[in-house]
């Protein structure tokens, strides 16, 4: 119902968000077709994750015919700056490194590298924030081990103050 009111007002994020209710299924009937049309019109508005997702479905002949060329553009688009999806990134490049040429889409493997480049160089950035919430993840961890320690004790401390009580 928000996610509705929210994309009759051109919410991006709502129609993508619709896109993957209908792609997964979720508290809708699956839909690949009502799915790539939302994921399209949150590309249209530029979203980075709408064009990634119409590109992969398109791509892959999800909710439509296969359709590499089209993919390509939709990988194209969000891979340029400012947006730099990374996802896009690595798509183009992919098919960047293979070719399509019956489809007009040579072989490049200096755009493909350098994309690829970009991507693994952005993966170095984020490995702080993986080791970040691996160390906020353990603490949270622990945090609930001497919880359910705490817990254990009282426990037993009840226990035992029943006992006494019944003797």
């Amino acid at each position: 119902e928000y996610y509705h009111a929210a994309a009759n007002r051109n919410s991006p994020d709502a129609l993508n968000g619709l896109g993957y209710l209908h792609f997964y299924g979720d508290e809708v009937e699956k839909n690949l077709t009502t799915a790539l049309s939302y994921f399209k019109r949150a590309a249209e508005l530029g979203s980075g994750d709408g064009l990634v997702n119409a590109g992969l479905m398109v791509r892959g002949g999800m909710g439509c015919a296969r359709n590499v060329s089209e993919a390509y553009g939709y990988f194209v688009r969000c891979a340029a700056p400012p947006m730099a999806h990374q996802s896009c990134q690595y798509n183009a490049a992919m098919i960047e490194a293979a070719g399509e040429p019956e489809l007009g889409i040579p072989r490049d493997c200096e755009m493909a590298v350098a994309r690829m480049r970009q991507v693994a160089e952005v993966g170095r950035w984020m490995s702080p924030m993986a080791d970040g919430l691996k160390a906020q993840l353990r603490e949270r961890d622990e945090s609930l081990a001497r919880r359910a320690e705490r817990l254990r004790q009282l426990q037993a401390l009840y226990e035992r103050a029943l006992q006494d009580k019944q003797r």
